[in-house]
């Protein structure tokens, strides 16, 4: 954490542990080493970092990829169907998972997904059917 924090200080010396951690076997350190240049730079190489971690075993991992992608990404590609899938999910503590990512996914990724944000109003857990809610209220342009 105190490496990927000088990093997005700018400190150089921390560029080659971040180099070590884009490309390591565990998603969440692969994640964390490209996040911080996420922002402003849709198309660079952390594009092709996040998108591999859309493979990962761990739902959760894939889940944080997707939304890295949904929000940065100049073509997200892949991560709106993992996120889609993550909101239509018969675990109910993965669609809540989604569904409080909702709030950080631009409007307009979550348009495609309005009928997947309908049918969470419906949903057995009150909180899903808030975070859906509003999705929908931000589509709407209301937020």
């Amino acid at each position: 954490m105190a490496a990927v924090a000088l990093a997005r200080l700018g400190y150089d010396s921390s560029a080659d542990l971040m180099r070590t951690y884009a490309n390591s076997p565990v998603g969440d350190l692969r994640l964390m080493a490209v996040e911080a240049g996420a922002a402003g730079n849709p198309t660079g190489e952390w594009v092709n970092v996040a998108t591999g971690v859309l493979q990962d075993p761990d739902p959760l991992v894939r889940l944080r990829a997707a939304e890295l992608l949904l929000q940065h990404a100049a073509d997200p590609g892949a991560a709106g169907a993992v996120f889609a899938q993550a909101l239509g999910d018969t675990n109910p503590a993965m669609r809540f998972a989604a569904a409080r990512r909702l709030d950080h996914i631009p409007a307009t990724a979550l348009e495609r997904d309005l009928p997947t944000l309908r049918k969470l109003l419906r949903d057995q857990s009150p909180l899903v059917q808030i975070e859906a809610a509003g999705g929908i209220v931000r589509i709407a342009g209301g937020m």
